[in-house]
């Protein structure tokens, strides 16, 4: 019963960290203490918050998959994965439910657009419980099929995964930077006016910018355990060995860069705008998007690595323990 009571309440406590992690560094420097303007001007501090918005998604990104993990190296999870995934989803959603109903109780709709309202519920349900449950699975694939990729005899032929890894995670960060693409393609004043409106200038922008977080973990999440899937059915990968996850990540790394230097090149020139952001200000953001699109897109395709497997071994496997089940010695457990 505790063991239980624990799988379900880590992943809530994740869920708040990485809410906060979100809104943090947008409330803390309009609420925060005085002293935070002493810190430098506000290039610094934008600096500064999108370092502590990497650094805490890191944390709640490492403590999902490290859960996913433990559990795995203390229970089967494997056979039941399916359970634990819903475990670990259902415990996240709730707990973001609440918050965004405490919000509206206190802080009240205001009126706000309905459409708005249903866009940035369902942005967050992917963004936040989605990817920390994905993270937990890749925790599970790590521990569950642990051993040397035999079967993948040459970095060569990891190859493709490492360019179909630089198109997720390129993808990805497009997407997500769609707001600021079409911004940068109007007048300086809201997005471009060939593109479709959504009422007033802050409700439209807001629309772009939660449908482009929406469609790139969309596709990370999705492409990414595709990826990984793909790897085990066409080049035999056995395992997440270090190297398959050194190739996955060079390839994301490698994409993201292409993105990045390409949008921040067409946001910072801004047609010759003079209000367009600097590129010192725009490389501030930089570390966050190697944590929310090129960590993500590894741990999608290291999740994908184990959905193949599970699903491979699910008749072998069909009478060992679940995740409610008591604790079962890794030891005994095939390498």
């Amino acid at each position: 019963m505790r063991r239980a009571a624990r799988t379900v309440l880590l992943p809530a406590v994740l869920t708040v960290l990485a809410l906060a992690v979100q809104f943090g560094p947008a409330v803390v420097p309009i609420r925060g203490p005085a002293w935070l303007a002493d810190l430098g001007p506000s290039s610094v501090r934008f600096a500064l918050w999108e370092g502590l918005w990497a650094l805490g998604t890191v944390a709640a990104l490492a403590g999902a998959c490290a859960l996913g993990y433990r559990e795995a190296r203390h229970r089967e999870v494997g056979p039941a994965y399916l359970r634990y995934v819903g475990v670990v989803a259902s415990a996240g959603t709730t707990v973001l439910l609440l918050v965004l109903a405490g919000w509206v109780v206190f802080n009240g709709s205001n009126g706000s657009n309905p459409f708005l309202g249903l866009l940035t519920v369902v942005t967050l349900l992917v963004g936040v419980p989605g990817i920390l449950t994905v993270a937990a699975l890749a925790g599970v694939a790590f521990a569950s099929t642990c051993g040397d990729d035999t079967s993948v005899r040459s970095d060569a032929e990891l190859g493709p995964l490492a360019l179909g890894a630089a198109t997720v995670a390129g993808t990805g960060y497009l997407l997500n930077s769609v707001a600021d693409l079409a911004i940068t393609a109007g007048d300086g004043v809201g997005v471009a006016a060939s593109l479709p409106q959504f009422g007033s200038t802050g409700a439209t922008v807001l629309a772009y910018l939660q449908a482009g977080q929406l469609a790139g973990d969309i596709v990370v999440i999705g492409a990414g355990m595709a990826l990984g899937v793909l790897a085990v059915s066409r080049r035999g990968v056995a395992t997440p060995s270090r190297r398959f996850v050194g190739i996955v990540a060079a390839g994301a790394l490698g994409g993201l860069l292409v993105a990045w230097v390409s949008v921040t090149w067409y946001v910072t020139t801004g047609g010759g705008d003079a209000s367009a952001p600097s590129f010192v200000s725009a490389a501030a953001s930089f570390p966050d998007a190697v944590v929310w699109t090129g960590v993500v897109t590894v741990l999608a395709v290291v999740a994908g690595v184990g959905v193949a497997q599970f699903e491979t071994d699910r008749p072998d496997a069909a009478g060992g323990e679940g995740t409610d089940s008591t604790s079962a010695d890794p030891a005994a457990r095939p390498r």
